[in-house]
């Protein structure tokens, strides 16, 4: 079934993201039963933890170089503050 919900433009930039790929567990999910639902689903929320675990310290290092002055003062606290 087509895609109805994005734009040619779109889709072509979206296609190359890893998180807009198909779930090929998920193609027919339309015919599983709830339980297998259930399960597809819980299996790609796992794949998804396990993913963002290996990415950590990557994660960290991209967060480190925002420069503070780029949150704005409402996110500047000292050590020790809320």
């Amino acid at each position: 079934m087509p895609d109805t919900n994005s734009s040619k433009e779109s889709t072509s930039a979206l296609a190359t993201l890893l998180t807009e790929s198909r779930y090929r567990p998920s193609e027919r999910i339309d015919e599983l039963s709830t339980t297998e639902m259930l399960q597809v689903m819980n299996a790609a929320d796992h794949e998804v933890v396990v993913y963002q675990a290996s990415q950590f310290r990557s994660l960290e290092s991209m967060i480190h170089r925002v420069p503070l002055g780029e949150l704005g003062p409402q996110h500047v606290t000292a050590p020790g503050q809320k």
